[in-house]
């Protein structure tokens, strides 16, 4: 039923419709930016490298011995 109407205005209320609905987007996408949507990134290939006990050298073993 709307339609029907809507073919029936003239072009100057349609331009004049486009226009404050063109306003409106701008408007509500400025009060409300759109965000780009991160998902997770899945891990992979994790490599830890926490130090280990440092085992005690030639050197250092030679020392001790003596």
């Amino acid at each position: 039923m709307a339609s029907k109407y809507w073919e029936q205005e003239p072009e100057a209320v349609k331009i004049e419709y486009r226009r404050i609905a063109k306003e409106a987007f701008d408007y509500h996408n400025e009060i409300y930016p759109k965000k780009r949507y991160q998902g997770k990134r899945e891990k992979w290939n994790i490599v830890s490298f926490n130090k280990l006990p440092k085992k005690p050298s030639r050197k250092d073993r030679s020392i001790e011995k003596s």
